[in-house]
């Protein structure tokens, strides 16, 4: 269990050394977008231009993605702490599915220090279009009426086959 500020930035360095080898960790990493046990300071992943006791006048740098950080093979879970029972429910299914590091990452609102930041997901005029629940073997539907989904094709080869074999002359 860590944050956003503790395993991507204090302590990045053991999070990068744990993806970069495939140590057989699952790890939940709460993301709130803000440092919210040292009064709101910003962290690695809050958004440009966030305002905090230390950054009065908005952040500078663009965020670190917790998805882009760890997609490094393995598995990766995104859920919303309003899903808790999603969360854990993907959290113990990638780790049986899994040999390798699972990440889940659990979007958490800070209600003291960065309340509705995750409202452009969360947010009940916008969640049907902004959320797709994911369950093992069922269609990938969303949209207020379940009328809209995602279809994935499989790839006829993959970069690595298309790597292995030798160029045509």
């Amino acid at each position: 269990m860590t944050g956003d500020g503790d395993g991507l930035s204090i302590g990045g360095n053991h999070m990068l050394h744990v993806l970069r080898r495939n140590v057989d960790l699952n790890i939940i990493l709460f993301n709130n977008e803000i440092y919210g046990l040292t009064k709101g300071q910003y962290s690695p992943t809050s958004r440009r231009g966030t305002r905090s006791p230390s950054t009065p006048l908005g952040s500078i740098e663009n965020p670190v993605s917790a998805c882009a950080f760890a997609s490094r093979g393995g598995a990766l879970r995104r859920s919303l702490d309003r899903h808790a029972a999603s969360a854990s429910h993907h959290h113990a299914e990638a780790g049986a599915r899994s040999p390798r590091r699972v990440i889940v990452e659990i979007l958490q609102n800070c209600v003291v220090f960065n309340d509705a930041v995750f409202e452009h997901i969360t947010g009940k005029e916008v969640a049907a279009e902004a959320q797709v629940l994911v369950e093992h073997g069922k269609p990938l539907l969303f949209g207020k009426n379940k009328e809209k989904g995602l279809r994935l094709k499989r790839a006829r080869s993959s970069w690595r086959s298309s790597l292995r074999q030798p160029a045509m002359s």
